[in-house]
């Protein structure tokens, strides 16, 4: 296993922790640098936060430019207090990731 791997690992362990103590709602954005069926993916998502993505977004959702658009690495997660209206990924090179948003209605 590399380095970067366990480092993963262990903040994705940690960013968990946090999300599983919280008694408020939950939105999480980020370059995560795994994809969707990775540790850490998993690990952070759990059984509770819902992928924005997963919800309103289109085709593959590759979001690093230099992978043939082929990989998704950066997230928007939210817990169940939200619902996604919209998702999207935007063409501006901005970096050597494609920018995502996402509209969020808090759901009472």
């Amino acid at each position: 296993m590399s380095e970067n791997y366990i480092i993963r690992a262990i903040q994705a362990e940690q960013v968990r922790e946090l999300i599983d103590t919280t008694k408020h709602p939950v939105i999480l954005c980020g370059d995560l640098n795994d994809t969707p069926k990775s540790f850490v993916y998993s690990k952070v998502k759990g059984n509770d936060l819902i992928d924005s993505f997963g919800v309103k977004g289109l085709g593959i959702g590759g979001t690093y430019r230099w992978s043939l658009n082929l990989l998704r690495i950066d997230y928007i997660m939210h817990s169940k207090h939200f619902k996604t209206l919209k998702y999207e990924m935007e063409p501006a090179k901005l970096s050597d990731h494609k920018p995502i948003f996402s509209v969020l209605e808090y759901q009472n």
